[in-house]
């Protein structure tokens, strides 16, 4: 009897750690599944707030000014300088332009020299035919053969004492200087005008690119990703976020006028 009391006893041990050992086993499985349950939960939710953020990325007024700014950029920065270049151009002809004047007015004066006291009045017509323009090209008088050694010593002599002079005589009023200047004035109007006009292009021009920069860098930070940490609930990206929504200017305000004059400019259409 004592024999079969013990082999009770074993079997019931045996058969309660093997109880306990199945309800474990169930607890474990049965954590597993809820645990499994719970990822599938929160991917899905991070899922449908990353699927949700891309789409109000996409949507965002923010995208759509981007586009516009990314596109925009280039051409006026191709535009600034094709404008600066132009500038350059002008400066350049109207520079050019006032040697043209000065070279008139300095013929002018020179003639009236001549008229007033070459000192060889006889040669004076001889001597006039090497006349370019300028005094010293009198000094090929010395190649006419009607022209001697001594008459070609005293005409340049006579050249460099009337170049001393002919600074003064310029600006003095002399035979012709009314006329090149009323030939000039017109066309030196017309490139100070343009001049000015060019420059104040490349002034607004140059403003746009500012505006377009600081918009660009502003929304280019801005990403899906920001959209999904803030829908998570990350404060530092929240304030991103919003602005992005309402882009370079919210819908309730007026077009600002640089953006305005840009779609006009670049999206006649």
């Amino acid at each position: 009897m004592v024999g079969f009391s013990a082999s009770c006893d074993l079997g019931a041990v045996t058969l309660g750690n093997y109880t306990l050992d199945l309800l474990i086993l169930e607890l474990l499985l049965f954590s597993f599944i809820l645990i499994l349950c719970l990822i599938v939960v929160l991917f899905r939710f991070r899922l449908g707030l990353w699927l949700r953020s891309r789409s109000d990325y996409k949507r965002a007024r923010g995208t759509v000014h981007r586009r516009f700014l990314e596109l925009w950029q280039p051409k006026i920065t191709r535009e600034l300088a094709e404008t600066k270049e132009e500038v350059k151009t002008t400066k350049q002809q109207k520079d050019l332009l006032l040697r043209r004047k000065a070279q008139e007015f300095e013929a002018a004066a020179a003639i009236y020299l001549i008229d007033l006291d070459f000192p060889i009045s006889s040669l004076k017509e001889k001597v006039i035919l090497c006349f370019d323009g300028s005094l010293r090209s009198l000094n090929q008088c010395a190649n006419v053969p009607e022209v001697s050694v001594q008459q070609a010593q005293a005409v340049a002599e006579w050249v460099k004492t009337a170049e001393k002079k002919l600074p003064s005589i310029t600006v003095l009023p002399f035979p012709g200087k009314i006329e090149i200047e009323k030939k000039f004035e017109p066309l030196e109007k017309e490139a100070n005008h343009r001049i000015t006009e060019l420059e104040k292009s490349v002034r607004e021009l140059q403003k746009m690119i500012d505006l377009c920069s600081s918009h660009l860098k502003k929304l280019q930070s801005v990403s899906a990703s920001t959209f999904f940490k803030s829908y998570m609930g990350d404060p530092q990206t929240a304030a991103a976020a919003s602005d992005y929504l309402l882009g370079v200017f919210p819908p309730w305000e007026e077009i600002p006028e640089w953006f305005k004059t840009l779609l006009k400019r670049y999206e006649p259409n």
